[in-house]
């Protein structure tokens, strides 16, 4: 289950950052196939941190994202203020965090 959450994680930050499966496998060198299995939600495919850390690498990511719910109006706000588009995880707690309390 854990994985699928971490999959469909993958595909939304992938997407915000206009990548293709193919165009992000090419950047962490696998393949286009697999990126599909490890986003696909009905998939039971396993995978190791060090993909995990790869595909956070390749999409400019702090890999916590990957465990935090989405919140795309943090990742526009910070997109909007981050002129690299690197994305920080520490924003993105303090953001939550803040919108909770």
């Amino acid at each position: 289950r854990i994985n699928r959450e971490i999959g469909r994680r993958i595909a939304f930050y992938r997407n915000k950052r206009g990548l293709s499966q193919e165009a992000l496998g090419e950047k962490i060198k696998y393949s286009k196939s697999y990126i599909s299995k490890i986003e696909a939600s009905n998939s039971e495919v396993a995978y190791s941190l060090d993909i995990l850390f790869s595909i956070a690498t390749g999409l400019q990511l702090d890999p916590v994202i990957f465990f935090l719910p989405i919140n795309e109006e943090s990742f526009e706000k910070y997109r909007q203020i981050n002129n690299n588009g690197e994305f920080s995880t520490m924003f993105y707690y303090k953001k939550t965090r803040q919108a909770r309390q």
